[in-house]
């Protein structure tokens, strides 16, 4: 009779492998993913007797404990493995933007606690899109004395095969890239750079808005700075261009870069054949730490990061910037004297290999990497340890946007003799913008729906948003979605989500152009929310049900003029709140958001500028 009785583990990975249910007793499911769309499906087909379990404020609470003991965590692997093909890896970067293994970790400890407090003694049927986390599932001490379903199987082959792909598409484009290079020299400028004189390297993420017309570049990361080292201190400059999303083809691009006023050194004119095999080879190295166990916090994660070393193996785009190492040694093979590198940092892994590349080859120069982007407590690759200071590649110089980002990342462990103060070359254009008190009243609110980039991102907002909507008279709907997102990318979202498409405007352009005209925002997982703060908009941050929230206002307190919402309900009551907002309350709102604003980003001077000089 016992065993008659006994709990039940279910492990499953597809919809059609819901068990039968049984009369004896209910039970409960919960979705372990990133695809909202694919929650919404097994929601409306799970059998009757199976009770979901919403994992959301739960996901949000164990990612906040669980934080900074997993970043101390990976601190501790990196002083063990410490290398280049360990810095190269995503797990030695923590990006939980492009790896989930710190969300599997808040998953595993969810389904501990719910095994053992809310659903002790009940069966639990657990559907993730990883056999990997399965697995690791199954294997749990609190599940010993459950009776084991699983219905699901590991694709290793597959994996495998998408490696080889991988890695083929690597030697493809590889081989494009340095034909084509090649032949562009075709257009190449007279003047070149004198390699007697001191050369100031800046290196940035290019894409087609930046390839001016007139062969201008206009940076998106380095606003203006170009023309400022070159032009007003007289420096001679260089641009090692990384493509990214672009459309056009690249023999145009290398053509551009040829004919542009400004000096781009183009990497494929200096590889040789033995830095293609080099970086595959450190590629491949990075996979092999992971076959070891990894115990944390009692959690077996060596399933978890053997599976991401796996889907990661040979990606194109990491190749290309572990080929940067190369790039440095051949730069140095010309004799070129290059005294400063100038880079973006958001400690992720694009920055190690030309770190490890300009201290091998040109131990002289200073590293000067510039923190350009919004802190957002949850992208864990912004932030080190304490156990890795000393092993990490790190800039000389931090030059910092503003002064909270500064003293936020110097109390997160980054040593305070290499932060400095600098200027907010990306938001410059919050500094000083609000909405104008003297614009009439819309008759009908406006709320501008902002998405992120993630697909399930985008799939949680908009579903959340246009069911909170709906019930609102009044009330007209604008959207934009973000740059990299296609419209049929978005026409596909509308689709899945049963949205009437002409009930939603689509708005494109900058921000400084729409918010003016809007009431209210409604965003997720972006640092969009600054945008409307600075213009003194009220903004609903919404947070996700399956995912991380990458929200930069998690840093402040909230306050009454903050709202913050995850349900559709949630988010309905919240609407209401901020569109019932008098006079005097959205004065106060501007004045909270113009200080804040300030707090976060520093203007552009003459004196923080010249931080760059080095």
């Amino acid at each position: 009779m016992d065993k008659l009785c006994k709990r039940r583990l279910i492990l499953i990975s597809d919809r059609k492998d819901f068990p039968k249910t049984e009369s004896r007793e209910d039970c409960f499911w919960v979705f372990l993913g990133r695809k909202y769309d694919r929650l919404n499906e097994l929601k409306k087909t799970a059998p009757k007797g199976f009770q979901f379990i919403d994992i959301g404020d739960l996901i949000y609470d164990e990612s906040y404990k669980l934080r900074r003991p997993y970043l101390d965590y990976i601190g501790s692997l990196s002083s063990r493995f410490s290398s280049l093909s360990w810095w190269v890896s995503r797990i030695s970067e923590k990006n939980v933007m492009v790896s989930p293994v710190f969300l599997y970790l808040c998953y595993l400890k969810i389904i501990v606690k719910l095994a053992n407090e809310e659903l002790r003694g009940r069966d639990l049927c657990v559907f993730s899109e990883s056999p990997e986390l399965l697995n690791t599932i199954a294997k749990l001490p609190v599940f010993s004395n459950y009776s084991l379903k699983k219905s699901f199987r590991s694709n290793l082959m597959n994996e495998y095969l998408f490696c080889l792909i991988r890695l083929s598409y690597f030697i493809a484009q590889s081989f494009c890239r340095k034909i084509l290079a090649i032949s562009s020299r075709l257009y190449i400028r007279k003047t070149t750079i004198n390699k007697k004189s001191s050369l100031v390297v800046m290196r940035t993420w290019v894409n087609d808005k930046n390839l001016g017309e007139n062969g201008v570049f206009n940076d998106s990361y380095f606003v203006n700075l170009y023309d400022y080292l070159k032009i007003k201190s007289g420096l001679n400059v260089a641009i090692i261009p990384i493509l990214y999303n672009i459309e056009r083809p690249l023999k145009q691009v290398f053509r551009w870069f040829r004919e542009s006023s400004s000096f781009f050194i183009i990497p494929e004119d200096f590889y040789h054949f033995s830095d293609y095999i080099k970086s595959i080879y450190i590629s491949f190295r990075s996979s092999l730490f992971f076959r070891d166990s990894f115990d944390f916090m009692g959690l077996d994660l060596s399933l978890i990061f053997r599976e991401e070393a796996r889907k990661t193996l040979f990606e194109p785009g990491a190749l290309q910037v572990i080929m940067h190492y190369f790039l440095i040694k051949r730069l140095k093979a010309k004799d070129l004297k290059i005294e400063n590198f100038i880079f973006t940092f958001e400690n992720m892994f694009p920055e190690k290999p030309l770190i490890l590349g300009i201290e091998r080859f040109y131990p002289g120069a200073q590293k000067i990497g510039f923190q350009h982007s919004v802190l957002f407590p949850l992208l864990l690759s912004l932030y080190v340890s304490n156990n890795e200071l000393g092993f990490i590649p790190m800039p000389d110089k931090i030059i910092c946007s503003g002064k909270f980002s500064m003293n936020k990342m110097i109390e997160e462990g980054y040593p305070s003799t290499v932060m400095t103060l600098g200027p907010a070359l990306r938001f410059q254009h919050l500094l000083g913008s609000s909405k104008n008190d003297n614009e009439e009243a819309n008759l009908v609110k406006v709320v501008l729906i902002a998405l992120p980039l993630s697909p399930s991102g985008v799939e949680d907002v908009l579903f959340k948003a246009w069911q909170a909507l709906l019930g609102f008279a009044d009330i007209k709907i604008k959207l934009k979605a973000h740059p990299m997102m296609s419209k049929s990318e978005l026409s596909s979202v509308f689709n899945k989500l049963n949205i009437v498409e002409n009930k939603v405007e689509s708005v494109r352009g900058p921000m400084k152009d729409i918010l003016p005209k809007i009431d209210l925002m409604i965003a997720a997982a972006s640092g969009a929310v600054l945008d409307a703060i600075a213009y003194g908009v009220p903004v609903i941050r919404v947070r996700q049900d399956l995912d991380l929230n990458l929200d930069p206002m998690d840093w402040f307190p909230r306050t009454e003029l903050q709202f913050v919402a995850r349900t559709a309900q949630e988010l309905k009551n919240e609407i209401r709140r901020a569109l019932s907002l008098d006079r005097s309350q959205l004065k106060q709102l501007k004045v909270e958001g113009k200080s804040l604003i300030e707090q976060c980003f520093s203007p552009v001077e003459e004196k923080v500028m010249a931080v760059f000089m080095g």
